[in-house]
């Protein structure tokens, strides 16, 4: 099959994920989710450091959604859900810069879910950040430098 395009047009190449019970559009569980945007992580060639951070996080959540008892449909999360890992999170003991950090790469998960069509409801909406502690690095002075 031959296309003839002009300069002006673009082509954007789609991969289609088949048609399987388990990963209708709209209907996949979470896990299946984490493991799809993981793979879509890895062909956008995301660094290995960068894969290894959202592994470490979603595997952290997936665990949490166990035991804490989340629904297994993605579909159904909700603030609450955010809330409830978040929590979980924090009692780890962890830094407010850990947290913010799980906070950001599961907010790109469900904003990868909202893409893709697996939610209408971004469980994320209207939660803000986890705070984190500013700090101002004092410039050297020229006496320093010198």
């Amino acid at each position: 099959m031959r296309v003839d395009l002009q300069l002006s047009q673009s082509v954007h190449v789609c991969m289609k994920l088949p048609e399987v019970p388990w990963f209708r559009k709209g209907r996949p569980s979470l896990e299946v989710a984490v493991r799809t945007y993981l793979s879509a992580c890895r062909a956008e060639e995301k660094t290995e450091r960068t894969l290894q951070a959202y592994g470490e996080t979603l595997e952290q959540f997936l665990a949490v959604a166990s035991s804490a008892g989340f629904p297994t449909r993605l579909s159904v999360f909700r603030s609450k859900h955010v809330y409830t890992f978040m929590e979980a999170t924090r009692m780890r003991g962890v830094s407010p810069g850990t947290q913010h950090r799980r906070f950001r790469e599961t907010r790109a998960f469900f904003s990868w879910c909202e893409r893709m069509g697996h939610i209408v409801v971004h469980p994320f909406k209207g939660i803000p950040n986890v705070r984190t502690n500013t700090k101002v690095i004092k410039p050297f002075t020229k006496v320093e430098i010198a």
